[in-house]
């Protein structure tokens, strides 16, 4: 009996937050051949030697999570830099794909690439994926880059005859955000929120104080949601749509989200917000509704409470080790 030939995969961003969880998850299958390259191994801004890899693996999917993310203030006050530092990866990955050298691509798109959904006409509250490009990008520089890099590639994909697949996803969360050291100014809303109350908790506080009012809303993923949305994704049979939405559907409030970190960490004290309404542009919160997952047969699976004690017991433990710091 003749063995099926190993599906070569190559991984970029595999030294991401994702990419990370996704590059564990293919080293447990042993129907892959994986290539997960780090930055050492392959400077994805140079064009030619990411030509040069992918022309010697012609791998049979790319999936593609590269991308340059900082704060939203920092990204917003440097606009050009943010821009460039997407795109430049992009352009190697485009000769790739047209020249027809890999056989599937797998983008992360994310949710700061759409417009705020209440200036657009009708107003809503929820994203369809054809919203993409019916206003601007909600998150400044940074979508606008995202937008360029996910329609260049597809119409590079085009060109070349490849399949070619967007991953749109809302705020990821899970134990490791924030790297190795961790920075409230940094991360992410849930570690952000654990840290003070940790932090507060460990003083014996009687309140912890939160930025805005609680009132914001937030659609969360956890991180093993995500990795396993992409290699579903990869497994899936050809589709005839392009963007996907990963979401649950489910809009959480921040106090809802203060509260149920509050109970992770057994802080009995009040969780207080700075704020007694949120500011405009807060109350125009980036919501993608759930959009074509049944096409590759994936449902996320992780509960926010169950993720949020994750995220709290792993924090707990770097801050023991001297790894962060509170608020």
């Amino acid at each position: 009996m003749t063995r099926a030939p190993r599906k070569r995969v190559l991984l970029t961003g595999a030294g991401g937050f994702i990419g990370q969880r996704l590059a564990t998850l293919l080293a447990g299958r042993s129907d892959l051949d994986v290539f997960a390259p780090g930055r050492a191994e392959l400077d994805l801004s140079d064009a030619h030697a990411t030509l040069r890899l992918v022309e010697s693996l012609r791998p049979d999917v790319v999936l593609h999570l590269a991308a340059h993310t900082r704060g939203a203030a920092e990204m917003r006050a440097r606009p050009a830099a943010t821009v460039r530092a997407n795109l430049d990866p992009a352009y190697g990955i485009a000769h790739c794909l047209e020249a027809g050298l890999i056989g599937r691509l797998i983008l992360a798109h994310s949710a700061g690439a759409y417009p705020r959904p209440r200036t657009l006409t009708p107003p809503r509250d929820w994203l369809q994926p054809a919203d993409l490009w019916a206003g601007p990008p909600a998150a400044g520089p940074y979508g606008l880059a995202r937008r360029a890099v996910a329609a260049l590639l597809r119409e590079s994909a085009q060109l070349g005859g490849v399949g070619f697949l967007e991953l749109s996803l809302p705020t990821v969360y899970g134990p490791g955000d924030g790297g190795r050291a961790v920075d409230p100014a940094q991360v992410r809303a849930i570690p952000a929120l654990a840290l003070r109350t940790l932090a507060a908790a460990a003083s014996g506080a009687a309140e912890v104080r939160h930025y805005g009012s609680g009132t914001e809303q937030r659609d969360f993923l956890h991180v093993d949601d995500a990795a396993a949305a992409f290699l579903a994704a990869m497994d899936a049979p050809s589709l005839d749509v392009e963007r996907l939405h990963v979401s649950d559907g489910r809009a959480w409030t921040l106090a809802e989200v203060g509260a149920l970190i509050a109970d992770a960490v057994g802080y009995r004290g009040t969780v207080g917000w700075q704020r007694e309404a949120p500011p405009p542009e807060a109350r125009d919160v980036v919501l993608l509704a759930p959009a074509g997952l049944g096409g590759i047969g994936f449902t996320p699976q992780r509960r926010l409470e169950d993720g949020i004690a994750e995220v709290v017991a792993e924090l707990r433990r770097r801050l023991e080790r001297g790894g962060g710091r509170g608020a």
